[in-house]
């Protein structure tokens, strides 16, 4: 009975590892990890009592715990890791704050695609997404930053002739 119990923990652990390092969010296999866990934990009480059982309780949790810590500490899991990245060829790259060619209000920009209100627009020599506050507009129309905002970047058609200050 001994053996029954340690193969259900030790195959719930693999299981538990398998959720936590493998499989993304929550899956049967990590329920199925902590099911057969708890089902060694309840058979050992059951099978040798309370005294043996809370050791097993005990030796199970801090197993768990250590053979967690130490796979997320050795980076052996990286390797099993997904690190490239899918790129749209629409999509913007990284916000104003992250960018090498910083952007600021007042600046021209040129739309690239079409602005419904949404689009692609070259700004200080980067293509960014925009988004046009009000109307629409055509690729290759003038625009000018309005506003930032966060990761967000709004910009108005470019007046033809701007009004001049007296």
């Amino acid at each position: 009975m001994l053996t029954g119990i340690v193969l259900l923990l030790v195959v719930g652990l693999l299981l538990l590892m398998a959720e936590v390092f493998l499989v993304p969010g929550v899956t049967f296999v990590g329920i199925a990890g902590i099911m057969l866990m708890v089902v060694g934990i309840w058979m050992a009480y059951s099978e040798y009592g309370q005294p043996i059982g809370h050791y097993i309780l005990i030796a199970s949790l801090s197993l768990t715990i250590i053979v967690l810590l130490r796979a997320f500490r050795s980076g052996f899991w990286g390797n099993f890791a997904l690190k490239s990245t899918l790129k749209d060829a629409h999509s913007p790259e990284p916000g104003p704050s992250e960018t090498r060619n910083p952007i600021s209000i007042g600046m021209s920009a040129r739309a690239i695609s079409r602005l419904r209100p949404k689009g692609m627009a070259e700004i200080n020599g980067e293509i960014r997404e925009v988004e046009l506050r009000d109307g629409w507009a055509e690729p290759g129309d003038e625009l000018i930053v309005t506003e930032i905002d966060f990761h967000r970047i709004f910009v108005q058609i470019k007046p033809i002739n701007p009004p001049t200050h007296v």
